[in-house]
């Protein structure tokens, strides 16, 4: 959620349900950042029970309470994946299960996992060169594993195109984001709040709950600086009692 502008006019980026949604306000930034507080507001009226309640809150205590929310509920999102998963069986975008299977397997962006041709993957080694992403660091080699290499040979059975998944409107180029589709699997799944780009949160923190370094993880991601990376790691309460208890057996 935010203000952005276009032109002379200013606008809002806000969520309606599940909904993501852009309105141009008018010339004013100061009245699209009101609006956008209101909106922000209305939202507390859908959270879950969850969150516990604020009295008379402050917005800076909104933010803060709802901010902190959000990252939990995104951070726990691996927990939900197999039924996010069972729900994009049940929409129309035929591609979708495959998308997220990829997203959530590999870490890779939306638009790196769109613009995928086969002539980047090798799949007798099990390896994608992704070269279409977003930072010179985003030229790397991804291995595949098994979830992956059984998406992308079943694709290449009925491979006719250039691209792993070509538009199915205009001949010659990739297929666009299914966002309406990705919304009706998370209604249908009952996961409120999320995106896809956070599958690839999912991925990095469950990598780093596996025992994989954060340097392996940067390299995977395509990040440019070791601090990006570590924004992408939220280290489980478990994690971190298991770390300072090995200093009871630490010789100093």
């Amino acid at each position: 959620m935010g203000v952005f502008k276009s032109g002379r006019l200013w606008g809002i980026d806000y969520y309606d349900g599940f909904t993501r949604r852009r309105k141009l306000i008018g010339p004013s930034k100061g009245e699209a950042k009101k609006i956008l507080a209101a909106k922000r507001l209305e939202r507390t009226r859908g959270l879950p029970e969850t969150l516990p309640p604020i009295d008379a809150p402050t917005f800076a205590e909104f933010v803060e309470r709802y901010s902190e929310y959000s990252k939990t509920n995104k951070r726990g999102f691996y927990n939900e994946e197999a039924r996010l998963l069972a729900a994009c069986d049940q929409v129309r975008t035929s591609q979708l299960r495959q998308l997220v299977t990829i997203a959530l397997n590999t870490g890779m962006r939306k638009e790196e996992i769109h613009s995928l041709r086969w002539e980047h993957l090798d799949l007798p080694n099990r390896s994608i060169h992704v070269l279409n992403g977003k930072t010179e660091r985003s030229d790397r080699h991804i291995p595949m594993n098994d979830a992956v290499f059984e998406v992308l040979s079943t694709v290449q059975l009925r491979q006719k195109n250039d691209f792993v998944y070509p538009s199915t409107r205009k001949n010659g180029e990739h297929l666009r984001d299914p966002k309406k589709g990705f919304a009706k699997a998370l209604r249908l799944a009952q996961i409120p709040h999320l995106r896809f780009h956070d599958l690839r949160h999912t991925f990095a923190t469950r990598i780093v709950h596996a025992g994989v370094d954060i340097i392996t993880l940067k390299d995977l991601l395509g990040h440019t600086k070791i601090t990006t990376t570590a924004r992408y790691t939220h280290p489980l309460a478990d994690d971190k009692m298991a770390a300072v208890k090995r200093l009871d057996f630490a010789d100093f």
